[in-house]
């Protein structure tokens, strides 16, 4: 084998893809039972970063493989059950199953003098091997090591309360009843945030600084079509900061107006937020923004513009540390 590509989900099933279409030996190695990575985890029930809400931000178009589309009969933002079905129908139709080592996890990956690569892994028996590989793809993902803030706001340690990470959240009617505190503003937290608005007592949005949110669809188009159109990609870089902001006030007016802080960098300058849920959550009082978290005490949550609220539950969905 030439090569060793670590893991099976979206990226890796593209890297096998092309090696196999260029008659490129390798292997593929996927701790999890079976394809599709953090897409198939909410059904099989794993820890991982995937929600029973979780849908995809991007239209299916332009998100499925090149010559292998998504069903017609999917909508344009697919569940994630969808999305995992389909990478399992890719990885069948590519016939990739036969490179791949399920159940499979990499311990360890390291380089000889002669250049070559040294992949240790386990396989479900735990049985340990090592083999050698011209090339290492690693295609594992960042969704694995939770950030948190750290240190944590003071009185974190004696808080009444549940602190968890998005990475251990998987269901609002988990929460049924609860208060919650959602902290971030970045696609999993306006999810998260949107989620528990259905089930929880009380939902609220925790946000130390502002980001753009952009709905899923302008003028009745998916935003990633827009940015695939001749006329959008003829714009000058201006030109197309200019429309968004534009479009923006129209389609939402200002982010103050629902409490939320207003960026304080233009578009296209940082990571913007997709989401059609979480102002109209926020409209409909079932989500309650507020500032950043200043500390805790006993049950209660306070802000740093000194209101606090009483928590059952705090959900930091504050990203990943790339390792």
């Amino acid at each position: 084998m030439r090569v060793c590509v670590i893991g099976a989900g979206l990226s890796g099933l593209a890297v096998a893809h092309s090696l196999k279409e260029r008659g490129i030996g390798f292997v593929c190695l996927e701790r999890a039972p079976d394809v599709g990575g953090i897409w198939r985890q909410p059904e099989a029930g794993e820890r991982g970063p995937g929600y029973l809400s979780l849908h995809l931000n991007t239209a299916k178009q332009l998100t499925g493989y090149a010559g292998f589309p998504m069903p017609s009969s999917y909508p344009l933002y697919p569940r994630h059950s969808q999305v995992a079905a389909y990478l399992r129908s890719f990885a069948e139709w590519a016939g990739l199953l036969d490179h791949v080592e399920l159940r499979t996890e990499v311990v360890a990956v390291w380089q000889a003098p002669d250049g070559a690569w040294t992949v240790v892994s386990r396989d479900a028996d735990g049985t340990e091997s090592a083999r050698r590989f011209e090339q290492v793809v690693v295609a594992s993902g960042h969704h694995t090591d939770p950030a948190l803030p750290d240190p944590l706001p003071p009185g974190a340690d004696s808080f009444e309360g549940t602190i968890l990470h998005s990475l251990d959240y998987r269901d609002g009617a988990d929460f049924d009843g609860r208060r919650v505190v959602v902290v971030g503003l970045g696609a999993s937290a306006v999810d998260i945030a949107a989620d528990l608005s259905r089930h929880a007592e009380e939902t609220v949005l925790s946000v130390r600084r502002g980001l753009h949110i952009v709905p899923k669809q302008l003028f009745g188009m998916s935003v990633d079509e827009i940015a695939e159109a001749p006329w959008w990609t003829e714009m000058s870089f201006a030109e197309q900061r200019g429309w968004v902001e534009r479009s923006l006030l129209v389609a939402r007016g200002r982010l103050a107006d629902y409490g939320l802080p207003e960026p304080d960098h233009p578009v296209f300058s940082s990571a913007v937020t997709l989401s059609d849920e979480i102002l109209s959550r926020i409209r409909h009082g079932a989500v309650t923004p507020k500032p950043a978290i200043a500390s805790f005490d006993g049950d209660r949550v306070v802000y740093t513009d000194g209101t606090s609220t009483t928590a059952d539950a705090v959900v930091y969905c504050t990203g990943f540390h790339m390792t």
